[in-house]
């Protein structure tokens, strides 16, 4: 039953946290914060350039959109490289 298997999972997991050592739970708190991180910025950064370069750029408006996009994608790399240099 799903309401029993709920509840061993979630004890289960509350004593795998409670018993791994911390170098452990630190390494996979790394590991995932580092895939987040490539999910959140790297996300919208593939999808804008699939947005201009797998649809079709009928007239001036789409093309000035697709324009300002690829300018803002720029500018936020940008942002992005000063706020490492400011943590490194």
């Amino acid at each position: 039953q799903k309401n029993i298997v709920v509840a061993v999972a979630t004890i289960l997991a509350i004593m795998t946290s409670l018993f791994l050592p911390p170098d452990i739970l630190l390494m996979f708190g790394s590991t995932y914060s580092v895939l987040a991180a490539f999910v959140i910025i790297g996300g919208p950064i593939i999808g804008v350039m699939a947005a201009c370069f797998l649809t079709p750029t009928p007239g001036r408006g789409v093309a000035a959109i697709k324009l300002l996009s690829i300018l803002f994608m720029i500018w936020l790399i940008g942002k992005i490289n000063v706020w490492i240099e400011n943590i490194i």
